[in-house]
């Protein structure tokens, strides 16, 4: 819980209080985005240093958002892969309300 935490608070960079609810709703979506992403890639048996070469690519010269990949792709691999394609759809949105619930969680 206490790295879930950590993580949530890497996302949101600084502590929004007073933001209000749509830089909330805009940063628990963004994370929420990212989560969906990666799980995805973990459902299709995309290697998880594929998914982290991506991360590094992406956000170069980034390191908070790097950290963030690294440990969304941590967590979603933790998640074995759904064969069936209905039970990898539930799992992919699962995993992303988990992250947006969290997200949230630290805005209420």
């Amino acid at each position: 819980m206490k790295r879930m935490m950590l993580i949530i608070s890497l996302v949101i960079g600084f502590v929004f209080t007073g933001y209000g609810t749509s830089m909330a709703s805009d940063t628990c979506d963004k994370l929420a985005d990212q989560a969906q992403l990666v799980m995805e890639a973990r459902q299709q048996g995309e290697p998880r240093s594929r998914v982290m070469d991506s991360y590094r690519s992406a956000f170069a010269g980034e390191p908070h958002n790097i950290k963030v990949g690294e440990f969304l792709t941590q967590d979603a691999y933790n998640y074995p892969i759904k064969p069936r394609d209905q039970d990898a759809y539930i799992t992919i949105i699962e995993f992303r309300n988990k992250w947006y619930d969290k997200c949230r969680e630290e805005f209420d």
